[in-house]
Order: C-alpha cells, then sequence, then structure tokens
C-alpha cells in the first residue's frame, strides 16, 4: 500500500455504508476486520493514552503485522478505498468525543441484527477489537490496567471501566459462564466504560501532545 488519502472530513452515512460492504469484499484478507471490529480498535485508538500513525495501525485493519502488507492491482484499490476511509472514521469518532464524550455510543448499540446470536457476536467482536487496540501500546495503557489490579477502592473503581470489555471480548476466564442476560448487561455498560476511559486518559493526551509542540 503505497500512502492514504488525506481528506478528513467525517464519514456520511452512504460512505459508512460502503466502508462496512468493502470490509467483507472477498479482495481482503481472510483476517480483516468487519465494521463491528473497526468501530471498537478505532475507538480504543481514540481514547487512548497517545496517537498512532495510520502507517502502523491501518495494516491491522486487514490482519497483517504493522509491517504492512504487500498487494497490488484491484486488491489494493480496494484495500486504500478503505484505508481512506478509515481514517475518516476514527476522525469522526474522535469529533464525537471531543464534543461531547458521554454522547459516544458504539456501533453495536445503534445497529440492528437479524438475531440475537449476531448481535452477540458483533458485540464481542468489537470489544475483542478494542483490546487489540490497547495491545498496539500496551506499555501506555499499562497505568489503566495496573490500577485495575490493585484492591482498594480505587482500584475497584478502575477494574470497572476495563471490566465489561475483558468479559465480552472473551479474554477473561469468565467470560464462558456468562448468561445471556449478563452479556446484555454487560453490552449496555460499554458506552459508560468507554467515556470514563477517554476522561482518564485525557491529560496524559495533553500532556503528550504538548510535549509534541
Amino acid at each position: 500500500m503505497k500512502g492514504f488519502d488525506s481528506n478528513n472530513d467525517p464519514l456520511s452515512g452512504q460512505e459508512l455504508l460502503e466502508l462496512e460492504e468493502l470490509l467483507v469484499s472477498h479482495e481482503l484478507p481472510s483476517g480483516s476486520m468487519n465494521l463491528d471490529a473497526l468501530d471498537g480498535f478505532l475507538t480504543a485508538l481514540v481514547v487512548g493514552p497517545v496517537a498512532i500513525a495510520p502507517e502502523e495501525w491501518i495494516p491491522v485493519v486487514f490482519g497483517s503485522e504493522p509491517e504492512g502488507i504487500p498487494v497490488e492491482g484491484s486488491a489494493e484499490m480496494t484495500m486504500l478505498r478503505i484505508a481512506a476511509l478509515a481514517l475518516r472514521y476514527r476522525n469522526t469518532i474522535a469529533i464525537i468525543f471531543r464534543q461531547d464524550p458521554d454522547a459516544f455510543r458504539p456501533l453495536f448499540e445503534l445497529s440492528t441484527y437479524a438475531c440475537d446470536e449476531d448481535a452477540e457476536s458483533a458485540v464481542e467482536e468489537w470489544a475483542n477489537a478494542f483490546m487489540s487496540g490497547i495491545e498496539m501500546r500496551y506499555d501506555e495503557w499499562a497505568p489503566l490496567i495496573e490500577m485495575a489490579e490493585m484492591t482498594d477502592e480505587e482500584g475497584e473503581k478502575t477494574a470497572m471501566l476495563l471490566g465489561p470489555l475483558l468479559l465480552l471480548s472473551g479474554r477473561d476466564p469468565r467470560s464462558e459462564s456468562l448468561s445471556c442476560e449478563q452479556r446484555e448487561q454487560l453490552a449496555k455498560m460499554v458506552a459508560e466504560s468507554i467515556s470514563d476511559i477517554y476522561r482518564f486518559w485525557l491529560p496524559f493526551r495533553e500532556m503528550n501532545e504538548d510535549g509534541c509542540q
């Protein structure tokens, strides 16, 4: 992939539909994210403590290591279009948090699905992709993770931020024993958890941005 479109405008509804369709193209690598996963992944990048360059995270959208995927022909054109739309989708999410963090809703909360199984799968994909976003800068996320492991009152409060995401992603050993009702309740907690995570990292982001000037 040779480069990315620099258009930073938010996505229109029609462009979001286009992105959803492109992400299920047969031309893409088998490990590529669908739209629910992309929404979770980009959300983690937006609310995290440090900015990550598109050249590093865009290949991950296609299931590749950050070094990138060598492609050419029509597949490259499809992936470049997805990359351009994904960049703008990230900006769309960022604008929501800058204007009103409490207005954020994960895509699965705004979508309708054919059956309960599809809805549950979408939530799991979203949460798992969010955790993948954390893993891109795990060391920088460490203060939040370490606080969540503490046993005092502050630790328990912080654990509530990541708890729903860990459980819904299937990365917590307790995930397998969750009932459908418990999963539904945890899914309803995600939006508030993400908004609180955004606020937790806000001073860190501002400090990092000031240091780069």
